[in-house]
């Protein structure tokens, strides 16, 4: 079935999403062995699960911050197959 006209329901998921705490330490990774005493890494992880919400079909609603943007283009593809079906069966068909 084509993508562009299955019916759509809201979708969610979660993710771990890893942001690094700000210290006064410039952050350092090295690839090769440290000097002796020297952490590989100084950075310090600051994990944090989100809640990924599929925002397609509620393009009316506004966002709650002023950092993202929908934006809308014209698909460059004539035919939206389903996942895993052939591209060549999809040209057949049109």
């Amino acid at each position: 079935m084509p993508l562009d006209i299955a019916t759509r329901r809201p979708q969610t998921t979660t993710a771990e999403l890893h942001y690094l705490i700000r210290t006064a330490e410039r952050l350092a990774r090295y690839v090769t062995e440290p000097p002796p005493g020297v952490p590989r890494w100084n950075g310090i992880d600051d994990p944090h699960t989100v809640l990924i919400e599929d925002a397609r079909g509620r393009e009316s609603e506004s966002l709650r911050s002023g950092v993202f943007e929908r934006m809308t283009s014209p698909s460059t593809r004539a035919v939206l197959e389903a996942p895993g079906a052939d591209a060549t069966d999809a040209a057949r068909s049109s």
